[in-house]
């Protein structure tokens, strides 16, 4: 419904491409505003909205081509401490799996996130 009306309003727009009205704009006679109202008034729901219970949980997962890790779910905060053992019981594994064992041409790359440069992490 909003996109036909605002393709109506484009086509019956007082404004042209004529070079003396500058820059055309999508406007609409009855005003961006009206439009943005009509918009709200239709639209439905395309799905049933839930809150949390405030719980929390964290996932890690790698890849690389067309190859995936494991994705591990962790329970509650995850720290330094934590994030490092995820790192060395998962990676190790993967790499091995990956690549080939003569290819020793890979990176490992992280997301910049606190938890990655923490100073634990980095030692």
């Amino acid at each position: 419904m909003c996109l036909q009306r605002l393709k109506e309003a484009q086509e019956n727009s007082p404004l042209s491409d004529a070079p003396d009205q500058g820059r055309k704009k999508a406007s609409t006679p009855i005003g961006d505003q009206n439009l943005l109202r009509l918009c709200k008034k239709y639209r439905t729901k395309s799905s049933q909205m839930m809150q949390g219970g405030g719980g929390s949980i964290s996932v890690w997962g790698c890849m690389v081509g067309g190859a995936r890790g494991p994705l591990v779910i962790y329970s509650g905060k995850v720290d330094g401490p934590a994030y490092v053992k995820i790192i060395e019981e998962a990676l190790p594994s993967f790499i091995e799996n990956a690549f080939e064992s003569s290819n020793k041409n890979w990176m490992f790359l992280h997301d910049n996130a606190p938890l990655h440069r923490s100073k634990y992490t980095m030692k």
